[in-house]
């Protein structure tokens, strides 16, 4: 209900954007549905952009056109939903992805992103995911890549992508 409320508060703003971070959070799959639908439905009624922030890959996957993977505060991929899913170019994307349990077969079948996540109080220096990055070279512990157009509205922050 909290979430409702403050999701009617923003549409009083009559902004052209509403920003959900983390709308589902904590939130059982039926009140889940509920909220998305309330937020696919005022999108389309009041004609505007949503901006969900989640760690939910499934919810986004479902809901979005494009999708900004960030992680230490910065962007390292970005791109169309079904392009980032079909073929991602980062690690740390590539990472994400197979995080998502796969409810089929005989088990849970997904790969843990190994090694401790960044310290937000560090000085950024070089690439944010290159402690837990397989692909990972002497550079990308030197100096951070430069955010890179590899395709039609599509973008990387990676030197060795997959």
């Amino acid at each position: 209900m909290k979430k409702r409320i403050v999701i009617a508060i923003a549409l009083l703003l009559q902004s052209d954007i509403l920003r959900a971070d983390e709308p589902t959070t904590s939130l059982d799959v039926t009140i889940q549905y509920e909220v998305i639908e309330l937020i696919t439905r005022l999108k389309k009624d009041h004609e505007m952009s949503v901006i969900f922030i989640s760690h939910d890959l499934n919810l986004l996957a479902d809901y979005c056109n494009r999708i900004v993977v960030m992680y230490g505060g910065m962007v390292l991929e970005s791109g169309y939903t079904d392009e980032l899913y079909d073929n991602p170019k980062s690690p740390y994307t590539s990472a994400l992805l197979k995080c998502i349990p796969s409810l089929t077969g005989d088990k849970m079948d997904f790969e843990p992103i190994p090694g401790e996540i960044l310290n937000p109080r560090k000085t950024i220096q070089s690439c944010p995911f290159e402690p837990r990055c397989k692909n990972r070279k002497e550079r990308c512990g030197k100096e951070i890549p430069g955010l890179e157009k590899i395709g039609k509205d599509r973008y990387l922050r990676c030197f060795y992508p997959n």
